[in-house]
């Protein structure tokens, strides 16, 4: 939960960058970190692509996937 929430502040200041244009500084930055090609792509794509990327998790899905990778219930 706590990753979901610092998840949505990066949503949050990715649309904030979005909407003051800020391509140069901002959202060049997070294109870094979420590893996008910047080239040949205008503010509202790289935005949307950005939003793509940084999407939070379902609670269940994380937990069932926890449950998977340890091996829960499968011993005697």
């Amino acid at each position: 939960m706590a990753s979901n929430e610092e998840i949505s502040k990066r949503r949050e200041a990715i649309k904030r960058a979005f909407e003051n244009g800020d391509r140069g500084t901002t959202l060049e930055k997070w294109a870094k970190l979420y590893k996008i090609d910047v080239t040949d792509q205008d503010n509202k794509a790289l935005m949307t692509r950005l939003l793509e990327r940084a999407d939070t998790i379902p609670v269940a899905l994380a937990l069932a996937q926890a449950a998977v990778e340890s091996g829960w219930g499968t011993s005697r």
